[in-house]
């Protein structure tokens, strides 16, 4: 399956994935004002949903942003101490994720009125203003969920890669690059890189390893 969408700095990524189905991307980004990161993602109202499902955040109150967007929050996990999970709507996508416990709604709300969202076709794009920017230290990327022939799922997290830095060299050249299989922690996983990206390929639930290796092998993700 062939899926394009954009990061959330504009830039569009295709991943070509023969035979397997891919879910709808959730695009990955860190904001950083005043020396602090803040998590940013943008996916589907579905993505946002099971965010909060899993980080077990209920969100108890809201706030306009300037421009008329609402920003939902919620103590993440439920207790206060652990940050803010919150959601904000552009049109059928949302944008959501953790704040780290320093951060308060108040200071949440002015670094997410900094930045101008667009929805396009293929996903939203935020562009930083003002006291946010895109955080020196981490790199664009994305997430996507991917389902084989057999019914069993594997995630692709997508990771632009930055710029200078050195490459395996004891991978396995393959359609999409160089591929290398892991394991930590008692868990099998496969990297995948190329110039432009390094993808890391994580069965859900396991899939034998050479299997898993072999699907992610076929796998091509560009810059276009």
């Amino acid at each position: 399956m062939l899926s394009q969408f954009t990061l959330l700095d504009g830039d569009l990524v295709s991943v070509d994935a023969p035979d397997v189905t891919l879910s709808p991307p959730v695009a990955i980004g860190v904001l950083y004002a005043d020396s602090t990161e803040i998590e940013v993602n943008a996916g589907t109202q579905e993505a946002a949903d099971l965010f909060l499902e899993i980080t077990g955040t209920k969100l108890t109150s809201q706030l306009t942003l300037r421009g008329g967007r609402t920003l939902h929050v919620g103590p993440l996990g439920g207790d206060r101490a652990n940050g803010w999970g919150y959601v904000v709507e552009i049109g059928d996508d949302r944008v959501f994720g953790p704040t780290p416990p320093s951060v308060t709604v108040e200071r949440l709300a002015a670094v997410l009125a900094d930045t101008s969202p667009a929805r396009h076709e293929r996903g939203v794009v935020l562009q930083p203003n003002g006291s946010a920017t895109w955080s020196p230290f981490r790199t664009q990327g994305a997430s996507q969920m991917g389902t084989r022939p057999d019914g069993t799922k594997l995630m692709l997290d997508i990771r632009r890669a930055v710029p200078g830095q050195k490459r395996s060299s004891k991978g396995l050249q393959v359609r999409g690059g160089s591929l290398t299989k892991q394991n930590q922690h008692g868990r099998d996983y496969v990297i995948l890189e190329n110039p432009d990206f390094v993808i890391y390929g994580l069965p859900i639930p396991e899939i034998e390893l050479n299997d898993l290796a072999g699907t992610v092998a076929e796998v091509l993700v560009e810059r276009r």
